[in-house]
């Protein structure tokens, strides 16, 4: 079996003795209630959870309904270890959104093979998800990403006041790149500058691949006069950074900025904030390049 962290969830210290001496080649961490599980998961998030159903207090299956409630925590697979053993427990627990129902007393080997199966199923569906939401050659997100992820982030924003900026960026004359250097030099660009730009950004912001070599991304909880000092500064320093080695190669990039300032009484925001970027990249375009728009 691979190593995991794995964070185990059971009231009678035997148990987790039991389940901690199994489990040794991973990293174990032990809860014995609801509340040190909550602790132990706001210092460091598992790979898996082993948690008991009978429990004082708040019971195993309340916990799993907290968790999967939670979007922090609800992706992390659960695996119920219990001594509730009807059929009707099983489905009770599976029903609840656990990945798996293991009986106590449980074997050792069948308890290992089904974590494994588990976490087996868990970077299956990780790999397909990645695949549906990432861009093959830059591996930032794709287009359908982007436009999802904005869809539920405006309805959000209305409700909790909360602000954001948008901005199209188009790599300047990288039509000649791929004309003079080839198509491979032309990826390694696009690979060399997504990555530089997703560096600069942070955890909670969002890089994806507009179309060719155009990017869109979403900037959260800044204006457009923030991003534009953010985007600004990406933007002098790529065009001091060789993306390509082979061939020695600089480019500079042109943007247009908007942000949610701008959408109050628009019927489509999404289709308003993409367009005004749009028209600004234009702007920034048509003015020269190599530049930062967020007006007009």
């Amino acid at each position: 079996m691979d190593k995991y962290n794995i964070l185990i969830v059971d009231d009678e210290p035997a148990n987790l003795y039991l389940l901690e001496e199994l489990l040794s080649e991973n990293i174990v961490t032990s809860a014995r209630c609801g509340d040190e599980m909550f602790s132990a998961l706001e210092k460091e998030s598992p790979d898996i959870i082993l948690l008991d159903i009978m429990m004082p207090g708040i019971d195993g299956l309340a916990l799993a309904g907290q968790l999967k409630g939670d979007e922090r925590f609800s992706e992390i697979p659960v695996i119920f270890i219990s001594a509730k053993n009807s059929g009707e427990d099983v489905a009770e627990g599976l029903n609840i959104g656990a990945d798996d129902y293991i009986r106590k007393p449980f074997n050792n080997a069948e308890l290992l093979a089904r974590i494994s199966k588990v976490m087996n199923s868990r970077k299956s569906k990780a790999e397909l998800y990645r695949k549906a939401t990432r861009d093959n050659l830059t591996g930032v997100f794709n287009r359908d990403y982007f436009f999802e992820a904005l869809s539920l982030k405006i309805p959000k924003a209305d409700r909790e006041n909360q602000i954001f900026s948008i901005g199209i960026i188009d790599i300047d004359h990288f039509k000649k790149v791929n004309d003079t250097y080839g198509h491979q030099a032309g990826d390694r660009v696009l690979k060399n500058l997504t990555r530089f730009i997703n560096k600069s950004l942070r955890e909670y912001d969002v890089l994806a691949r507009y179309g060719g070599e155009e990017f869109i991304f979403l900037l959260d909880g800044i204006l457009k006069s923030q991003a534009a000092f953010i985007i600004d500064r990406i933007r002098k320093q790529a065009a001091e950074t060789v993306f390509d080695p082979e061939n020695h190669l600089h480019v500079t990039f042109s943007c247009g900025l908007t942000d949610t300032s701008e959408i109050a009484g628009q019927t489509d925001k999404s289709d308003f904030l993409v367009k005004t970027a749009d028209r600004r990249l234009y702007l920034a375009k048509s003015g020269g390049r190599n530049r930062v728009i967020l007006e007009g």
